[in-house]
């Protein structure tokens, strides 16, 4: 069994003779691409198949969301470890190419890509030191709440 983060327990399964150690790392990209839930959705796969390379020409985003939509049971919208098997297999005679292809592509991915940006410092806003007015000594006071702006000048 391999645990997940809230509890749950998949059974690893080890088909189309491929040795442990792949299938180890396909249920942990597997994972890390539902973001510590027990099951993937249809976002999910389809950046899946973006970060791993598998769209192209013969295999497009809509083509992803048929498969996803077509390997789950009536009234799911979920993908349990079982069915990403399935809809490996059909991605991969959809694709042309051999199926442990497919898993050392997943398998080999270490999880989704994260692309984000980070602030640059900002001289006047992140250094105390350089305030002017009447932030210097913590900024305006605030009057009573309620009452408006008109009993702040009698």
């Amino acid at each position: 069994f391999y645990p997940l983060d809230n509890g749950c327990c998949l059974k690893r399964h080890n088909t189309d003779g491929v040795d442990g150690a792949e299938s180890e790392l396909l249920m942990d990209s597997f994972v890390s691409f539902c973001w510590g839930k027990p099951d993937m959705s249809n976002r999910d796969f389809l950046r899946l198949c973006r970060d791993c390379h598998l769209l192209s020409n013969r295999f497009t985003a809509l083509d992803a969301d048929l498969l996803f939509t077509k390997v789950l049971p009536k009234m799911q919208r979920r993908m349990k470890f079982e069915d990403f098997e399935v809809a490996l297999r059909q991605l991969a005679e959809r694709k042309g190419v051999a199926m442990s292809a497919i898993r050392q592509a997943i398998a080999f991915a270490h999880g989704p890509f994260v692309q984000a940006t980070e602030a640059d410092a900002i001289r006047l806003h992140d250094d105390i030191s350089s305030y002017t007015g009447t932030h210097v000594h913590g900024g305006p006071e605030s009057g009573a709440l309620g009452l408006g702006t008109v009993n702040l000048w009698r």
